[in-house]
């Protein structure tokens, strides 16, 4: 019996463990979780949480490429604002500006360094040593000697002696070349400028003194003339010493004028009408032929900028000196006509005299600067100060054997001056 009941005791294990056994597989396989389709799950989650990932990274990578993109956009709206900026300064300063490459074009050019030049347009592209050989020959003077300030120098078609300096602008391997033009005039102006209103605060200063002492000794003179006892040869002294303080009394008005000189009352008028009325009165003035000086123009108009007044005073002073060395015929020959170089109206004092030397051409623009006896050697100073005044320009435009002629170069509209 004891037998029996230890197997039926075993039994019920076997079976019991049995039918667990069977059970827990029958829930994996009638419950629909199959190791298989378990692994399968897993698969796809991780590929939707890859896919997730791969989105959430995409976004990213988009909203970053926006953004630089609208960075990129901004910066070349900024690189292009600061170009038309650079390139309205450069067009703008009053220095020349040329810039060359390694071989010697072009690559940059001002108006100002047109206008220096005197050409009618851009040169953008070219070489240099077809524009200006000049130019062209002092950069070849500094690539050997290291000097980096040119002498004087005037193009062949410019209108005033010009100074260059020469820098270097490295870009990559290859080395460019940076060509500033200013104008001599402008210095030798500013120098000049500097000394006459030092002068003229001193002599502004002392005039009350100089003149006292001065009418004093032209009254004695004048006295000393009318007296009966008086000789021959003290008369003729009496009248140097007379016309010697009027002599220095000249020249203090006119370096006092140079102190208080008042501004340029520019007007807009007709050149031809107003040198006609100019000329008719001059030869009244000096007692001369109507064919002493002739007018030549192919223009039955030319406006022009300029005071009036002081025109007057500037062709005043051409004209006494150009009849003073004329001993042709005519005496005088007035052109007025539009520069091809430049655009510009233009009027020419023509004499008929024997010209003068390179020295006295050199200094005929310096105050103080005579060839005669009886003058101050402030005319053509004088004169040129006006015309720079009012925007023009003054200078020795031809001198020969067979005569000088001086030109005014006027502002015009049309060529911005």
């Amino acid at each position: 019996m004891k037998i029996v009941e230890i197997g039926l005791k075993e039994e019920p294990y076997e079976v019991k463990v049995s039918c667990t056994v069977l059970k827990t597989s029958s829930l994996w396989r009638h419950g629909g979780l199959s190791l298989t389709a378990y692994t399968g799950y897993s698969h796809a989650g991780m590929l939707g949480i890859s896919f997730f990932a791969t989105a959430f990274l995409a976004h990213t990578l988009a909203r970053r490429a926006r953004a630089s993109e609208a960075l990129a956009n901004q910066r070349g709206v900024d690189v292009q604002f600061l170009a038309q900026l650079n390139a309205q300064i450069v067009q703008g300063i009053h220095s020349g500006i040329v810039v060359i490459d390694i071989v010697g074009r072009i690559r940059l050019f001002n108006e100002a360094a047109q206008r220096l030049l005197g050409l009618n347009e851009q040169p953008n592209g070219r070489p240099l040593i077809s524009i200006t050989p000049e130019l062209t020959e002092h950069l070849f003077n500094w690539q050997k000697s290291g000097q980096t300030t040119s002498p004087l120098f005037r193009p062949t078609n410019g209108e005033v002696d010009i100074i260059a300096t020469f820098r270097e602008l490295k870009r990559g391997k290859g080395v460019n070349v940076l060509i500033m033009l200013e104008d001599a005039t402008l210095t030798a102006q500013r120098a000049a400028q500097l000394k006459l209103a030092s002068l003229g605060r001193l002599t502004a200063s002392i005039a009350h003194e100089i003149r006292n002492p001065l009418g004093a000794i032209s009254h004695a003179s004048q006295l000393l003339a009318e007296l009966p006892q008086i000789s021959q040869d003290n008369v003729r002294l009496t009248r140097i010493i007379v016309k010697h303080c009027e002599r220095v009394n000249t020249i203090i008005e006119n370096v006092l004028q140079l102190s208080r000189r008042e501004p340029a009352n520019t007007q807009y008028f007709d050149l031809l009408t107003w040198l006609q009325s100019y000329v008719n009165e001059f030869t009244i003035h000096q007692h001369l032929n109507t064919s002493d000086i002739v007018l030549y123009t192919h223009h039955s108009t030319l406006m022009v900028y300029f005071d009036p007044e002081q025109l007057y005073q500037v062709l005043n002073n051409l004209c006494e000196n150009g009849l003073r060395y004329s001993q042709g015929s005519p005496l005088l020959e007035l052109t007025i006509d539009i520069s091809t170089d430049t655009g510009r109206p233009y009027l020419d004092v023509c004499d008929k005299g024997e010209g003068m030397t390179e020295d006295v051409k050199n200094q005929i623009f310096e105050p103080f600067f005579t060839t005669q006896s009886k003058g101050t050697g402030l005319g053509l100073y004088l004169a040129k100060e006006i015309c720079e005044a009012n925007q023009a320009a003054l200078h020795l435009y031809s001198n020969s054997n067979t005569g000088c002629c001086f030109r005014i170069l006027f502002f015009s509209v049309q060529s911005g001056g």
